[in-house]
């Protein structure tokens, strides 16, 4: 997953269209940690040094830190905010604490998509349920975790949001 995000630092930074678009990133498990927000053009070498340095968040998946930190980091950000999560759906929270983190983050950011990580055909035995009537942007299955597909779902998500749109192309 580091080399799918490095990915996408190298795609915003040659096709963002705006010098001052930044990228943050939350890491999380039983914790969350917070990789600051950099400029596109500095966001890999940023992201490269905070995976050298190896912190873990744990096992498990809580979402609570993730939004709390999310919410931080979206604090005072001009411009269009979009949060891009990524998991496999199984958190600890129970699914009313859940709607409500999901509600936080639909108030703090313009779009919240969901990128639901499914290589073990969990999310569409069951663990979709719990996230089908949350205020989600849109929701993209991931069935096979590889950088090219991670880094394609982001992809899309980024040039929907400017407008744009790869349906049709070769």
């Amino acid at each position: 997953s580091h080399q799918a995000v490095l990915a996408i630092c190298d795609w915003l930074d040659r096709t963002s269209g705006t010098p001052d678009d930044r990228i943050a990133l939350i890491r999380f498990a039983e914790r969350a940690d917070l990789i600051p927000a950099a400029i596109a053009a500095k966001a890999k070498k940023a992201f490269t040094a905070a995976f050298a340095a190896g912190a873990s968040v744990g096992g498990g998946t809580s979402l609570t830190q993730a939004v709390e930190k999310a919410g931080e980091a979206l604090q005072g950000v001009g411009g269009r905010r979009v949060v891009v999560l990524i998991t496999d759906g199984q958190v600890a929270e129970n699914p009313a604490a859940l709607a409500q983190l999901i509600a936080r983050l639909d108030e703090a950011a313009d779009s919240v998509y969901l990128l639901a990580l499914d290589h073990d055909n969990a999310w569409t035995a069951s663990t979709h349920l719990r996230w089908a009537h949350l205020p989600l942007t849109a929701t993209t299955r991931i069935g096979a975790l590889t950088e090219g597909h991670l880094a394609y779902a982001i992809a899309e998500i980024l040039i929907g949001e400017t407008g744009l749109t790869t349906k049709g192309a070769p």
